[in-house]
């Protein structure tokens, strides 16, 4: 077990460098890992966030360069935080924020385009007052929120248009009213900080070309829960990655028909989603479950583990989760 540093030790570091040292990289670096493996497990790419390739050193001198020092934000850290729990809150929240400044334009935005004025039409007013229970309820919204969005009908793949829609107008509009009566408190940031956490799941898998996140991981929806430090952090990695490799066993069609499947779509469903007629979408569905449970069996670990594996491909995949129950 490696020895953990201590807020101390940052705070010490900073009063005689002058600024972030070498202990406070580290922790920055560390956290850009563990960010990083997020999206890798989302499979991602690093050009979707102005990056050649996925680099942890890149990453983190980009956040203490552009965030902690140009912004000033290792001085706020350092005036405002009195343990280290809260220190790399801050330091992921910076790290976050610069992976949010460098990407591209992303389907959150363009949802977030269309379902603005379906919100206000249907009475919404965005709000800045927050919810009055702090961050712990404004987490559990935005968790809510997503699980919502996850279950929404989505619209046939639109091939190679990058933004093609994801949710009808009427899917949308429907959407808007669920959350002026479930949520009218809801703030523009909570709504769109729910669409990242979700559509970072989704949308990746919708169209034919990889389109961007946010900082928002999955986590919280998948009832994961904030970021552990714990020294064996890595420990539930085996799982995720396991699951991105059964995924691109399946390829985007077969990913498609997993998450149709897994969301109870019925063949002739499935068939009008791949544009194709029911037998053989009956074949191709066939070929799929062949495809994956040879992925599985591949791996040679017992029923337990395949069970959580293939629940992470279905989480992965974008199929809604409620009360432990996959649901669309």
């Amino acid at each position: 077990m490696t020895s953990r540093v201590t807020w101390e030790d940052l705070l010490k570091e900073y009063s005689e460098d002058g600024g972030p040292g070498q202990l406070w990289r580290l922790e920055v670096e560390r956290i850009c890992r563990y960010r990083i493996r997020q999206k890798q497990n989302l499979m991602l790419p690093a050009e979707l966030f102005a990056f050649v390739d996925w680099d942890s050193e890149d990453l983190a001198q980009t956040v203490i360069t552009e965030r902690l020092l140009a912004r000033g934000q290792a001085q706020y850290i350092v005036d405002t935080v009195d343990n280290i729990e809260y220190a790399r809150k801050l330091i992921s929240n910076e790290v976050a924020y610069t992976l949010e400044d460098r990407r591209v334009p992303n389907q959150v935005d363009n949802v977030w385009l269309n379902l603005e004025p379906k919100l206000k039409e249907a009475g919404w007013r965005n709000t800045t007052s927050g919810l009055g229970g702090g961050l712990e309820g404004e987490d559990a919204q935005v968790r809510e929120i997503a699980r919502k969005i996850l279950n929404l009908k989505r619209l046939r793949n639109q091939g190679q248009q990058r933004l093609s829609p994801l949710f009808s107008g009427e899917t949308l509009m429907g959407f808007a009213e669920t959350i002026v009566r479930d949520h009218p408190g809801a703030s523009a940031f909570v709504i769109q900080k729910a669409l990242r956490t979700a559509l970072s799941r989704i949308s990746p898998r919708v169209s034919m070309e990889a389109v961007g996140s946010t900082q928002e991981e999955f986590g919280a929806v998948a009832g994961v829960g904030a970021l552990q430090w714990a020294d064996n952090l890595d420990a539930s990695e085996g799982i995720s990655e396991h699951a991105r490799r059964i995924i691109e066993v399946l390829g985007a069609e077969g990913s498609e028909i997993s998450f149709l499947i897994a969301s109870g779509a019925t063949q002739n469903e499935i068939a009008g989603v791949l544009g194709v007629s029911r037998p053989t979408a009956i074949k191709r569905i066939a070929q799929t479950q062949e495809l994956l449970l040879e992925a599985l069996n591949s791996l040679e670990l017992g029923e337990e583990e395949n069970l959580k594996i293939l629940g992470e491909v279905f989480i992965t995949l974008g199929v809604g989760i409620t009360d432990g129950v996959l649901v669309k």
